[in-house]
């Protein structure tokens, strides 16, 4: 793959640092790595699994007044536990859809000529990002209710 030497935001990526990066983003993805050279296989690749535990648990205090039986129900819900107790777990990966390399021209020699992709001006990629959304952390849900 040829790649060429641009400047972005006053940094210049050379194409020794284009060549590292692309072989870096391929070494850190297992489906890449064993299909070097192949056709992407239609849905080839599955998200790593993802486990996500939920507690709950409830206290009822009553009393008898008469034929009448009046209850205090107390409620804990503990949403992605273990988030709770070590902050990388229950944390969903999200695909990256940025495309890592795109199309720059074709040189002299009729040979289509590439540069990487750059986020943050960084042209350092990988195939999943850590989710950032309400359910990828834990949650505490406290309730009260009066049964009579």
């Amino acid at each position: 793959m040829n790649f060429e030497q641009f400047t972005s935001s006053g940094t210049t990526f050379t194409v020794q640092q284009q060549k590292d990066a692309y072989e870096a983003y391929i070494q850190q993805d297992a489906y890449l790595k064993n299909h070097r050279g192949q056709y992407a296989a239609r849905n080839g690749v599955l998200l790593p699994m993802l486990t996500r535990m939920d507690f709950s648990t409830a206290l009822d205090l009553f009393r008898q007044v008469g034929k009448n039986r009046h209850t205090l129900q107390f409620r804990i819900d503990i949403f992605n536990v273990g988030n709770m107790i070590k902050h990388n777990w229950g944390i969903s990966d999200i695909v990256n859809t940025t495309n890592p390399v795109v199309f720059s021209k074709v040189d002299a020699n009729n040979v289509p000529v590439f540069r990487m992709n750059r986020i943050n001006n960084s042209i350092n990629f990988t195939t999943y990002r850590k989710g950032t959304l309400i359910n990828d952390v834990w949650q505490a849900q406290f309730g009260f209710r009066y049964i009579f």
